[in-house]
């Protein structure tokens, strides 16, 4: 029962973690500061390990996810048995929740001592069991979850192609006059005609194949990392607001230095995926990913190097912007989902 049920949240979004214990299996799922951790023990008799047995195991468990940066590790135990009343013990005055799943009844049992927080797992498994096969241990639906993908990433990558080649189509992509007719920036179309949305629109042009190519191999890098950290409606948000706060910086700045340009490209929103990534990093000691700070400082750096490098042809002020406001966004956003979190728990 415990794979059936395993796989289950795997297909729904969470990352199994390795054990040495062939009864014991371990998936989680990351926010930007903590990490939801389902444990689930394979258990027939009830009485595999004592209470201080299993309090330890857990205890390693969550510990293992501390140190790999996470600022909180909730963890949620499974005991999966035909003997219940047996099982009872490690579930009482521990401080972790466990629950347990009667493979004779196959029902769900949670005892009133046990912390609340995890409503929305507790659905989904009396979900799983309602539709169990008892002969295999498989449930009978099974739903596919996009959650473990980049799916914001991807399609933002196909909206920029698709529109690169629609303006290729329709004339020529490096033609300023062009660009400026599909939504690109400009000082006195934006703010004496009060076209505002070519802040958002000129997010999504590229004057040139390397200007594409560039832009969305970093996207697909970065954006995707940020994605399953910040969680898909975070992300969009992170991502284009800190490209429209590029382009106004972008613009301003430009007519404020007496050039007044026609602007396009992702870059600012995607400096913006890189300042709030460094943002986590910092913060969460490498936030679940595998990029060091010092790894994202030499990234940043080399990157805007690159630009003042090329500043006839880099829009140097849209990814400074750009880079700011996507730290102070994933900080806001950091701050608001704590909040929310202590709340809760």
């Amino acid at each position: 029962m415990e794979n059936g049920l395993k796989e289950f949240f795997i297909d729904r979004g969470y990352r199994e973690m390795a054990t040495n214990n062939d009864h014991i299996k371990v998936v989680y799922m990351e926010d930007v500061v903590t990490v939801e951790v389902i444990v689930f023990h394979d258990n027939p008799s009830g009485m595999e390990f004592t209470k201080e047995q299993y309090d330890h195991i857990l205890s390693q468990i969550k510990q293992s996810f501390l140190a790999r940066g996470f600022g909180n590790a909730f963890v949620l135990s499974l005991i999966c048995t035909k003997n219940a009343a047996a099982a009872k013990g490690c579930c009482m005055n521990s401080e972790y929740t466990s629950w347990i799943i009667d493979e004779q009844t196959n029902q769900l049992i949670i005892y009133e001592n046990q912390r609340a927080g995890f409503k929305h797992v507790q659905n989904q498994i009396e979900a799983w069991l309602s539709n169990e096969e008892i002969t295999s241990g498989r449930p009978l639906t099974r739903k596919q979850s996009w959650d473990k993908y980049p799916v914001i990433t991807i399609l933002l990558v196909l909206l920029n192609v698709i529109l690169y080649i629609l303006v290729e189509v329709t004339g020529f992509s490096e033609d300023s006059y062009h660009l400026y007719r599909w939504g690109a920036t400009e000082y006195a179309a934006i703010f004496e005609q009060h076209e505002y949305y070519r802040l958002f629109s000129s997010m999504f042009l590229h004057a040139g194949p390397e200007h594409l190519i560039n832009n969305m191999f970093t996207l697909i890098i970065i954006g995707g990392r940020l994605e399953r950290l910040l969680g898909k409606y975070r992300y969009v948000i992170v991502y284009l607001l800190s490209g429209i706060f590029a382009s106004t910086g972008s613009v301003l700045y430009n007519h404020w230095m007496g050039v007044d340009m026609v602007g396009v490209g992702a870059s600012g929103a995607i400096f913006g995926c890189i300042g709030g990534l460094f943002y986590l990093i910092c913060k969460y000691r490498g936030a679940g990913t595998e990029i060091s700070r010092n790894q994202m400082l030499f990234f940043i750096g080399l990157s805007l190097y690159s630009g003042v490098a090329n500043s006839s042809t880099v829009d140097n002020t849209a990814h400074i912007v750009g880079c700011i406001s996507g730290i102070l966004l994933t900080c806001l956003v950091d701050l608001i989902v704590r909040k929310r979190i202590g709340r809760q728990k």
